[in-house]
């Protein structure tokens, strides 16, 4: 079965730069309140499937925002 194994977010609303790793198995994302863990599952569903479309998810401050897996 294929996973994801890295995401990287630049740019998408919380994350200036963002590194993620993922395993095989159960992954969880965890910490406190408003540091971007449901920002970084929005960019992997706008990776995913174009979901936001518009430019209001794109970070204060940037052009432009980019998600790859």
């Amino acid at each position: 079965m294929k996973y994801i194994v890295r995401v990287v977010i630049d740019g998408y609303q919380s994350h200036k730069h963002t590194n993620l790793a993922f395993t095989s198995g159960l992954n969880v994302i965890v910490g406190p309140s408003d540091q971007g863990k449901s920002a970084a599952l929005r960019a992997i569903r706008w990776c995913l499937y174009n979901e936001p479309r518009g430019t209001e998810f794109v970070r204060n401050g940037t052009r432009n925002c980019k998600v790859a897996l």
